[in-house]
């Protein structure tokens, strides 16, 4: 019986739910967008991270999902990896 009423209960969020898909090879700008769409934060200038010809603070690297618990790093290139 619990059973039913949680499905009962939860059955209107799961339908209203959000599928987001950020691939590699995805071009940057859509990454970022897709990012800032769903309420990612840009923490790279808190990251102890120098660029190239000394470049800092950084920005726009190193991306948080506070509400998934999830950190996604964009290359300067097209590109993605995750942590």
């Amino acid at each position: 019986m619990r059973t039913l009423f949680l499905t009962f209960l939860l059955l209107p969020l799961s339908a209203l739910a959000d599928e987001v898909c950020i691939a590699v090879g995805m071009s940057r700008d859509e990454a970022v967008a897709l990012i800032k769409k769903h309420s990612g934060t840009d923490i790279t200038s808190g990251q102890a991270v120098v660029g190239p010809k000394g470049e800092w603070p950084l920005a726009g690297i190193y991306w948080m999902f506070q509400d998934y618990d999830a950190i996604v790093t964009l290359s300067a290139k097209d590109g993605m990896s995750h942590g």
